[in-house]
């Protein structure tokens, strides 16, 4: 074989390779990179943070014996809040004067913090009287994401999550609800998660950013990590190059 065929042939399979390689970054760029920045995380502005207020009072008219804790104290599901003694309405006349009242402790139902106390020991109170006012300690958050309506079904009840507060700290946490309604004219819907740590300087309605991972065309979800990266290639600068 002469020098020249052999030349020959080595441009011949240095050429195949390059059209295999470019084929493969068309593939990586167009199916990886593109699907994993544009579909493989949700990320909004218009997110809040909301904390549950819960109302509690007593199931029958009576008089408060015992207030168990105080404004700012942190109760546990099953913590007695207040203990009053049952009073029926009837109960005033000199008929049944003389009968034993009963006391009734009341119970957290949650993890909350009391936030106000409208009544104390010995107060009348009735059924309707909210005599605690506290506030969940579940925090959630609230975001309006735009998403196409192909891409709805991706997003999954316990998918992972990163809210990003004002001070720039990064809190981890999961989807817990996806609202039924789609805003078919504005391609928004929202999705309500919980964070997976104590955040003891939340505020009712701060506005925080929210990033949703979902899954992505290849049935895998994107890490943080990686979205950080593919993100920060230019959208613009892969398509005009290797897309075109």
């Amino acid at each position: 074989m002469s020098q020249f065929q052999t030349f020959f042939k080595r441009i011949f399979w240095l050429f195949v390779v390059l059209i295999v390689l470019f084929a493969f970054s068309v593939f990586y760029f167009k199916v990886l990179i593109v699907s994993a920045s544009e579909r493989g995380v949700l990320e909004s502005s218009n997110a809040k943070i909301t904390q549950k207020k819960i109302n509690v009072g007593a199931s029958d008219y009576g008089y408060i014996k015992e207030i168990k804790v105080k404004v700012g104290d942190m109760v546990n599901d099953g913590d007695t809040l207040f203990r009053y003694v049952s009073v029926s309405q009837d109960e005033n006349s000199d008929k049944n004067a003389d009968e034993p009242k009963k006391e009734i402790d009341v119970k957290a139902n949650a993890r909350s913090r009391i936030k106000r106390i409208n009544f104390y020991r010995s107060s009348y109170i009735t059924k309707n009287d909210t005599v605690m006012e506290l506030q969940s300690a579940e925090i959630t958050i609230n975001s309006i994401q735009n998403i196409k309506p192909e891409d709805i079904s991706k997003v999954k009840v316990g998918a992972a999550t990163e809210t990003i507060l004002p001070n720039k700290k990064t809190i981890k946490g999961t989807v817990k609800a996806i609202y039924p309604y789609y805003d078919s004219e504005h391609q928004t819907i929202e999705i309500e998660s919980t964070v997976s740590e104590d955040i003891s300087d939340a505020l009712e309605g701060l506005p925080v950013v929210q990033k949703i991972y979902i899954q992505d065309d290849l049935g895998g979800g994107v890490n943080a990590g990686a979205v950080k990266f593919l993100r920060s290639i230019p959208n613009e600068q892969i398509q005009n190059f290797y897309l075109n």
